[in-house]
């Protein structure tokens, strides 16, 4: 269930599974002021914030990556304003996505239709998760985890169709880390390896429950010690605020590899797509390329912006 506030705007979801299993355990304590405090809470105590959205036009099997991607089995429709349409999980897309997933995968329909209802979610789930272990194969960076170009020249084309289709500006954020062949040089690559993979698990929240960038952002490993990020949805100052927040983190870590301790700085370029300009997302990003470079021109560790 999609939960809303007042202005009918979605601020999250209950799971009633998940909702039952918590409720239960704290009732099976079978005292009475426990009982009572677990009936008086309200539902938001409840309340999963950490949801995924995706519009009625979304293509399905995007929609369905998304919730791999995600590990959940709930989407939110909404419609432009962010006003929930409806729930959806993922065996809502067995019948179009997962089956013709399984079929690409050469697993044969039938074994699973003459399965019993429950068996028959075990096997989905099963399945599931071969999917997903095969989409990351064609999809990610093997090195930092993040989204591989072959990703980004995909999603970059749906994400300026969704910009167009909504009227919502995007920006792409342009990064190189600084000085890295000093730390191949010096260190060896190994150790550059080292960095790569521990930069990705920054921009993937997966690095020390640090978390800078927000859910709908979507990083790549664009080449070397470069690295892109699509912003949707999002005007240029907000996405330097964003990019701030990256510079900051990584020239505040450092790295432990074998007995050394490095640092290092990355440079950003910002840039902004508007659907109304008629301009290119080629050039879009050519423009971030360029702010990433006058970054560098600047002293390198800072952010710079593309204006027109």
């Amino acid at each position: 269930m999609a939960i809303v506030n007042e202005s009918n705007k979605l601020v999250g979801i209950i799971d009633y599974r998940q909702l039952s299993i918590s409720v239960l355990k704290q009732l099976s304590k079978k005292t009475t002021k426990n009982i009572e405090t677990v009936l008086n809470k309200e539902i938001s105590f409840y309340m999963n914030k950490d949801f995924i959205t995706a519009y009625p036009e979304d293509d399905l099997e995007k929609i369905f990556d998304n919730m791999l991607k995600n590990k959940t089995e709930y989407i939110i429709i909404v419609d432009n304003k962010n006003h929930p349409l409806g729930v959806a999980n993922l065996y809502d897309l067995y019948e179009t996505v997962i089956k013709l997933k399984i079929r690409n995968i050469g697993l044969n329909i039938s074994l699973i239709e003459e399965k019993s209802s429950m068996e028959k979610d075990n096997v989905i789930k099963n399945l599931i998760k071969e999917i997903d272990t095969l989409n990351a194969q064609s999809t990610i960076d093997a090195l930092t985890g993040l989204y591989n170009v072959r990703f980004f020249n995909k999603v970059i084309d749906e994400e300026v169709e969704r910009a167009i289709r909504y009227n919502y500006n995007m920006s792409i954020m342009f990064m190189d880390l600084d000085h890295f062949k000093n730390v191949n040089d010096i260190y060896g690559h190994d150790c550059g390896n080292f960095i790569l993979h521990e930069i990705g698990k920054l921009l993937n929240n997966s690095s020390d429950n640090i978390s800078i960038l927000r859910k709908s952002d979507i990083a790549i490993r664009y080449g070397g010690e470069e690295f892109l990020v699509i912003c949707p949805n999002t005007k240029k100052e907000q996405a330097y605020i964003l990019a701030e927040r990256i510079r900051k983190t990584i020239e505040k870590k450092s790295f432990f590899y074998e007995k050394n301790i490095i640092n290092i700085t990355i440079s950003i370029g910002v840039s902004e797509y508007k659907p109304s300009s008629k301009k290119a997302i080629s050039d879009t990003i050519k423009e971030s390329d360029s702010a990433m470079y006058e970054a560098k021109r600047m002293g390198r560790n800072k952010v710079s912006v593309f204006n027109n």
